[in-house]
């Protein structure tokens, strides 16, 4: 498997993959999705993943490739002994019609499976909403017991208890319940992603200048610049998911499933 997912990265170009030579990169790293913040409690790469709550432009091919981009700079940040990341997934502000594109899922679920074994130490989902329950349900036909072993759905009522386990909470981010307010500054972090790539700072050109892109949009309680009783009480009083919705995300997965 090991000599396939060699193969796969060639073929696929996933070596290649550079801020400076795909604009893509940048602009998905501007809508901070996607991120890394810290390391677990064993050493691991924690990387982050919170849905926008408006349309990503960006091609399902754009969005997979920036995915393999971010999880092949994980790698390189991982100490000898390190072969495996964290994950903590909010999906507080998910939607069908922003994040519910069971396709992409699924050919993301083949590169995580197929051309990156084992590198998944935890994913931890928190903030669940029903449409993304029938979602899962969709795709766990095609994701193995191993990795589905990993995988944690954390109720909101004992997320901090829960997750302090794994996570020290000076670590974890306060909207996951943690104590740590931080905010992602896009300018530092193209910087660190640039290091790692090992190239000069002086001879990268931002999409965006030397001005700060537009902050990205999350739902209240996924926000770390907000009280964490505040955004506890936000989530408490959530609406729940309107039974149209309901019946049309479990279509949604039927179709998929059958594809």
């Amino acid at each position: 498997m090991l000599r396939e997912s060699v193969e796969w990265r060639n073929s696929q170009g996933v070596y290649k993959l550079s801020i400076t030579t795909h604009p893509f990169i940048e602009t998905s790293l501007a809508r901070a999705n996607m991120y890394m913040n810290g390391r677990d409690k064993g050493g691991r790469p924690i990387i982050v993943l919170r849905p926008n709550i408006y349309h990503d432009p960006h091609s399902s091919e754009e969005k997979l490739f920036f995915m393999c981009y971010a999880l092949e700079q994980a790698f390189r940040t991982m100490e000898p002994h390190i072969y495996q990341m964290t994950w903590v997934c909010s999906l507080d502000g998910y939607s069908m019609k922003h994040n519910g594109d069971l396709k992409f899922a699924r050919e993301l679920l083949n590169m995580l499976q197929n051309h990156n074994p084992e590198r998944l130490g935890q994913a931890f989902f928190l903030d669940v909403p029903f449409l993304f329950r029938a979602a899962w349900k969709a795709m766990s036909p095609f994701i193995d017991e191993k990795t589905k072993s990993k995988v944690h759905f954390v109720a909101n009522s004992n997320r901090t208890e829960y997750l302090a386990k794994y996570i020290d909470l000076d670590v974890l981010e306060a909207c996951f319940g943690g104590t740590n307010r931080f905010q992602i500054d896009h300018h530092q972090y193209v910087k660190k992603m640039l290091d790692l790539e090992g190239v000069d700072h002086s001879t990268f050109k931002s999409t965006f200048g030397t001005e700060a892109p537009p902050k990205p949009r999350y739902s209240k309680t996924a926000t770390n610049d907000i009280d964490p009783a505040e955004a506890a009480a936000a989530r408490a009083n959530l609406e729940k998911d309107a039974p149209d919705a309901a019946a049309e995300a479990e279509a949604d997965a039927a179709a998929a499933s059958a594809e």
